[in-house]
């Protein structure tokens, strides 16, 4: 699959609500419509020029989800990407 135009596709990554020890966290997604989330950039169109496949992103959530063979993926436009996650451990 390739996007079209300025579109990413995104593989939204999941928050585990369960810590170790066993409580339940919180979860952000009924609390708020606004909230942001995590994904994993699958595929760019070819005008894409500030993400690459595999980077992890940060964007706003609400956007377009589409299931495509079996697997939930969003599709968003580059600017509405909000951060390129680099972790330095």
């Amino acid at each position: 699959m390739k996007p079209l135009r300025d579109e990413v596709v995104i593989e939204e990554i999941t928050k585990d609500l369960n810590t170790k020890s066993g409580i339940v966290l919180q979860d952000d997604y009924h609390v708020s419509r606004d909230h942001t989330c995590e994904g994993l950039v699958l595929e760019v169109a070819d005008s894409v020029k500030t993400v690459k496949k595999g980077d992890k992103v940060l964007l706003k959530n609400g956007n377009y989800k589409q299931s495509i063979k079996g697997k939930e993926v969003i599709f968003i436009r580059e600017t509405h990407i909000l951060a390129i996650l680099q972790w330095v451990c």
